[in-house]
């Protein structure tokens, strides 16, 4: 006669997964990492990397583990983005996936496909293939936690940590934000703030993020930017 094993239960039970949000910057565009599927479900499908969590792993640890094992990419910390539970949301059965995010420099980041990975590849976010799952969804509520972060933390701005030019932060701004501000309305509302230093030519007009800047000031600069 069979003994019921400890730790078995007679209710079915949840998997867990992560997904992982990487936004690349450089000198022309935000992006975003996506893997192509090597397996089912959504095999060929373009999706974020990620995958199961482990037993005896926190969220955060698991998404860092399989962000490297599926794209080579090794980073120290992860933001919260949320926990996507939807029954229907993986046809394998009952998944609940915890999703992470973070933004990093694309010059500094070397990518490689491996393990559940077929390709990995940065992709524009005006731009995006069909998605796997309901990543797209997670894309969107990204953006727009990065958009509140902007808004009250100076996020995005803190982010960037290198010399850049008003043309290509408005364009990361436009993408982001998607507003019709035109580029000398943005150029007039960064120059009257107090939250840039310039670092380099008149004629480069290359500004850098000051370390430190009060909320404030940077509230101020982004209600001339935004309705």
């Amino acid at each position: 006669m069979k003994t019921k094993q400890e730790h078995c239960y007679d209710y079915p039970r949840p998997a867990v997964s992560t997904d992982i949000l990487v936004f690349g910057i450089d000198d022309q565009s935000i992006r975003i990492l996506l893997i192509k599927r090597k397996n089912e479900p959504f095999q060929n499908k373009w999706a974020l990397p990620g995958g199961f969590l482990e037993m005896d792993e926190p969220g955060q640890n698991g998404a860092l583990r399989e962000l490297k094992e599926e794209t080579s990419l090794e980073l120290e910390e992860l933001q919260h983005l949320g926990a996507y539970s939807e029954p229907d949301r993986d046809p394998r059965g009952r998944m609940i996936s915890l999703a992470y995010y973070e933004i990093v420099h694309l010059n500094e980041m070397a990518i490689q496909a491996a393990d559940d990975a077929k390709e990995a590849q940065w992709f524009e976010l005006n731009e995006l293939p069909e998605l796997a799952f309901d990543h797209k969804k997670m894309i969107n509520e990204a953006i727009l936690d990065i958009r509140r972060k902007s808004m009250t933390e100076g996020y995005l701005l803190r982010k960037t940590g290198h010399s850049f030019t008003l043309k290509w932060l408005y364009d990361v701004h436009h993408t982001l934000y998607m507003t019709n501000l035109s580029f000398s309305e943005f150029r007039s509302a960064c120059l009257q703030s107090n939250i840039f230093l310039h670092k380099e030519s008149d004629e480069e007009e290359k500004y850098q993020v000051l370390g430190l800047f009060s909320i404030k000031d940077f509230l101020s600069f982004y209600s001339n930017l935004i309705d």
